[in-house]
């Protein structure tokens, strides 16, 4: 199962390897939908530098700057993040040849198997516990378009577009701000899907045509919440109530 996916484009085709093989003539090699690896190296001019490689070792190019940071910080983390070739392009006549690229965070950690073992043992007893909390809870506020959420807890509006906006000027100031604090996110539905552990998810974003990034709110994985979820589609505009959890490459939202 599938995480958040966006498409990117293949910067510096234009230069040679350090092997002094042609990286155009790599990516003139690939096929429509080869699994490709990315490498953070960092380099004297970029301390995010993230490389893409065929799995037959031959480079590529490197991940567009804007992107680089935060997919570096999560390679670091042992993140698992894939990436598929898309198609080839030139941005204009003569320009290199270069291309576009589909990167997804799988969200799972690379570990040993007895790590997994543990932290899937783990894992099962959350979702238990989580499974019990929600069937005592009512699910019929969550998607109201107009009315206020009932219960005890004081839920602070704001946009997707504004909350991504926050964390992608400045993390440490907007998780001191939002990060713990339960939120009213309205926006655009960009994005519905599954992760890996099985919840469903939805990223809502301010619903410009280039926006990749967004707010990805993430809900239990019961019959009756897919069921929900299931019931919109993209460009829906509305509300969603949550936790914020904090900034990986999506603001995540956590679904009470």
């Amino acid at each position: 199962m599938r995480g958040a996916e966006v498409h990117l484009h293949i910067t510096g085709t234009n230069y040679p390897n350090a092997d002094g093989s042609s990286r155009e003539k790599n990516i003139g090699n690939c096929v429509e939908g080869e699994t490709l690896f990315l490498r953070h190296t960092p380099v004297p001019q970029d301390k995010n530098a993230v490389r893409i490689f065929r799995q037959n070792g031959e480079e590529l190019g490197w991940i567009p700057r804007e992107n680089a940071g935060q997919i570096a910080k999560l390679l670091d983390r042992g993140k698992k993040i894939e990436a598929i070739f898309v198609s080839t392009y030139r941005s204009y006549m003569n320009a290199p040849l270069s291309a576009e690229v589909a990167v997804t965070l799988t969200d799972v950690m690379v570990m040993t198997n007895k790590k997994r073992t543990l932290i899937g043992c783990g894992v099962l007893l959350v979702i238990f516990i989580c499974l019990l909390i929600f069937m005592s809870t009512c699910w019929d506020n969550l998607f109201k378009k107009e009315t206020t959420p009932s219960g005890q807890i004081n839920y602070t509006e704001i946009s997707a577009a504004d909350l991504y906006q926050a964390y992608h000027n400045n993390s440490v100031r907007a998780d001191q701000l939002y990060k713990d604090q339960f939120l009213k996110i309205s926006g655009v539905v960009s994005s519905i899907g599954t992760e890996l552990l099985g919840h469903p998810y939805i990223v809502l974003t301010g619903g410009g045509e280039y926006e990749m990034w967004g707010v990805q709110c993430l809900f239990p994985s019961t019959d009756e919440v897919k069921n929900i979820v299931a019931s919109y589609n993209k460009g829906d505009r509305v509300w969603i109530t949550g936790k914020c959890t904090g900034y990986l490459i999506n603001v995540m939202l956590e679904v009470q």
